[in-house]
Parts: C-alpha cells; structure tokens; sequence
C-alpha cells in the first residue's frame, strides 16, 4: 500500500468526514422510517374510519350481538326469582 492511498474504511475528506457521512446517513434512515411508520399508521386509521363511515362498524358483528342478547335475557329472568320470595 502507498503512502497516499487512504486505508479501506475511511472517506476521503479525512477522519472528520466519515462520521459525518455516518450522521447524514443515519438520519436519512431514521426520517425514512419514521415517514413510512406515519404513513402506515394513516392508511390503517384511514380504512377503519372508511368502514365506519361506510356502516361497518368491525366490533358489531354478529357474534357481539348474540352476546348482548343473551345478557338482556338474564336480566329478564331476575324479577321473577324476586316475585317468588315476596311470598
């Protein structure tokens, strides 16, 4: 190796550059995925909100709605039980 050849791993503006390329680097990378985690996260917030707009509410489905119902009924059943011991 000759004496004006830089070693393998270093920029050629000296030992300050390569940190600072690193640091651009870096913080092209994190901007890069903070953008697409935004991104993600509006169209996500966006499809539900389409779906509720849309009259599909995801958490009244069918299997909800059983539930809810059965629950009704047991509080029909309860006066009756309170009749019986007024006797």
């Amino acid at each position: 190796m000759s004496e004006d050849t830089p070693p393998a791993g270093t920029a050629p503006g000296g030992d300050r550059a390569l940190p600072t390329t690193r640091r651009r680097r870096a913080r092209a990378i994190r901007r890069r995925v903070a953008g697409m985690s935004v991104a993600t996260t509006l169209a996500a917030s966006g499809a539900v909100l389409a779906q509720l707009v849309n009259g599909h509410d995801p958490l009244l489905r069918h299997g909800r709605r059983t539930a809810t119902a059965s629950a009704s009924s047991r509080s029909e059943a309860s006066p009756s039980a309170v009749t019986t011991s007024a006797s």
